[in-house]
């Protein structure tokens, strides 16, 4: 599925939300190419956004008295317990 980029955000079109100025949001192909075709949508299509380890570090929860994992978490930052 293909990825859009939209200049300017505040919007929901098609039930995809671009909240933000430049947002990347997945669309279905069909709706990339109605959104793609409107007129001044300033819609264009974009290479999938990269995800890494500076954007999320993986946490991981012991419990104390066992040391066995008891849940898994993702959460912002670079920081691994």
């Amino acid at each position: 599925m293909p990825w859009l980029k939209k200049t300017t955000g505040g919007c929901t079109v098609l039930g995809y939300t671009w909240a933000h100025n430049g947002d990347v949001v997945q669309v279905s192909h069909e709706h990339a190419a109605i959104l793609l075709h409107i007129p001044d949508g300033d819609y264009s299509e974009v290479s999938a956004p990269e995800t890494g380890p500076d954007t999320f570090a993986e946490v991981v929860y012991d419990k104390p008295t066992t040391g066995k994992t008891v849940s898994r978490g993702r959460r912002p930052g670079n920081v691994t317990e």
